[in-house]
């Protein structure tokens, strides 16, 4: 059993206990960079009460090891992970994690892309698949991620599904699209695809069916090698349903993101429930509230009174 560890800041702060949960719920938020309440909760601390987990969350919080943000005009929080949580990975974890900027760019792009990539799958992965963030591939050796990726400051996909099948590697690109970029950023990212070789398949969720048609047009107008390999998900269906969201190739009409994953696993029949079994109840049906949507997704919250929203002193009484 990994005894827990104290690690302290000298001069700054009180020395803080790290337990183990404590430091998989940190190197989490590190990859993945923003998650729900809920999420944290389910994944790391499912077997003490929410608001026990709240409290130790909060208490990381307070301690500059976490964080949680907000969006303007919204009430959902997300959290992530604070300077002190940063330097606490670099002492325990090495040179890995002295990747600079490890704040997301957008807090509701990299919430969305951490949940497309856990899915259905968010539990516990099947055999023989591995998740690669964004924020892995920008402090990885991607030579010896996947065949084609280079070293150099090029963009990188916004995650990858990587499914070893006996000596074989596949990969699944992911690329979320929540705001239009112009035609020459899509046809240079629909090039790089034909050089990274290493990978299969690229699924883009894309914001609005327009989007959608006018990414398509550049991916055959331009990719030379696989025009065929680009997959297209309505972003706000997939926000609804995750992964039983359906594609929007012809020829896919009717298939659910889960079901076109699950296609690459040696044992499909396994999965993705098999993933949920701790949840299942006597009669083999899932708990509502275990559903992928449902935590990965799911910003509420069983406070009425919450630590994460600043509070407004009182003007003092004349």
């Amino acid at each position: 059993m990994v005894q827990p560890l104290t690690f302290e800041l000298k001069g700054h702060r009180k020395a803080v206990t790290i337990s183990d949960r404590d430091h998989q719920m940190i190197e989490f938020l590190w990859r993945h960079r923003a998650a729900t309440f809920r999420t944290l909760h389910t994944l790391f601390y499912k077997n003490i009460k929410m608001r026990t987990c709240y409290t130790r969350l909060d208490k990381l919080r307070r301690q500059g090891f976490i964080l949680t943000r907000g969006i303007d005009g919204s009430q959902n929080r997300y959290w992530g992970l604070d300077r002190r949580g940063m330097a606490y990975l670099v002492q325990t974890n090495g040179e890995i994690f002295k990747t600079m900027g490890f704040v997301p760019q957008s807090l509701n792009h990299d919430h969305l892309v951490s949940s497309i990539l856990l899915g259905d799958w968010f539990m516990k992965l099947p055999r023989g698949v591995t998740l690669i963030t964004e924020q892995e591939l920008l402090s990885l050796d991607l030579s010896g991620v996947a065949p084609g990726l280079q070293n150099d400051k090029g963009r990188r996909p916004d995650g990858l599904w990587r499914f070893e099948i006996g000596p074989e590697k596949r990969f699944v690109a992911l690329e979320v699209e929540l705001h239009a970029k112009n035609d020459g950023d899509y046809v240079e990212i629909i090039k790089s695809y034909d050089n990274h070789y290493g990978i299969q398949k690229i699924i883009w969720v894309v914001e609005g069916p327009n989007l959608i048609k006018r990414i398509f047009s550049l991916v055959h107008a331009h990719s030379t090698l696989k025009p065929h390999d680009h997959l297209f998900l309505l972003a706000s269906e997939v926000k609804k349903e995750l992964w039983q969201a359906k594609f929007k190739n012809d020829q896919l009409r009717e298939v659910t993101l889960a079901k076109y994953l699950s296609g690459f696993l040696t044992h499909p029949e396994t999965a993705p429930t098999s993933s949920l079994s701790n949840t299942l109840t006597s009669s083999g049906k899932i708990h509502q509230e275990c559903y992928p949507k449902n935590v990965l997704l799911n910003f509420a919250s069983c406070f009425v009174k919450s630590v994460t929203y600043q509070k407004i002193p009182k003007v003092p009484k004349t």
